[in-house]
């Protein structure tokens, strides 16, 4: 189910029928899911624009236990996801947060600029995921693309967060790519400075 839902997804093929036959069968084997075909499950709806609550509510509880076993890119997709669908589901964010801290320093910049950017997007503050995400991106902030450049940047100033040392870090390695940067990336970028300073 979780892989037919994300094939879909993947060619932007919007099947409601179809989706809601995914959906109700996820509901009776979610259960059954591992973590990544809960990421991908979300990820697939998020991507659809396919908003199923009773869907969404057995993804948090399936994913919530599991958390252990996600990997950090289940947990950012994960993330994303609620956030794109502007879904606040504070257990599920508590238990990416939790899980996420512990894998930081090993999580690549892609998914540190989609967990950061699903907490801006949310509104949601959890002081000690943000303290854990700027020390890991100040470590990794050479290796961003100008996205995750902007996704941090942009996610820091939204939630009002002054970090000076990650701001400097961001300033460099901005400066180092900014033939890089497309239009949308930059002036987020650049509002986050002026928001921040």
């Amino acid at each position: 189910m979780a892989n037919l839902a994300w094939s879909f997804a993947k060619l932007g093929l919007l099947d409601v029928p179809l989706l809601d036959a995914i959906a109700a069968s996820a509901l009776n084997i979610s259960l059954d899911f591992n973590s990544q075909n809960i990421s991908n499950t979300a990820w697939a709806c998020a991507t659809l624009e396919y908003l199923h609550a009773p869907l969404l509510e057995s993804i948090s509880s399936s994913a919530i236990p599991r958390r252990a076993q996600a990997s950090r890119q289940d947990l950012a997709n994960l993330a994303w996801a609620f956030a794109a669908m502007a879904v606040i589901d504070v257990p599920l964010l508590d238990s990416i947060a939790s899980e996420s801290i512990r894998k930081l320093a090993e999580t690549v910049p892609q998914n540190l600029g989609n967990l950061v950017w699903a907490c801006a997007k949310l509104l949601w503050l959890h002081t000690p995921l943000m303290q854990s995400i700027a020390a890991a991106a100040r470590a990794q902030l050479a290796d961003f693309q100008t996205q995750e450049i902007s996704n941090t940047s942009w996610a820091f100033a939204t939630l009002a967060l002054q970090d000076a040392h990650l701001l400097e870090s961001i300033s460099s390695a901005a400066i180092s790519k900014m033939s890089e940067f497309g239009l949308q990336d930059l002036s987020n970028t650049v509002w986050a400075f002026a928001s921040l300073r």
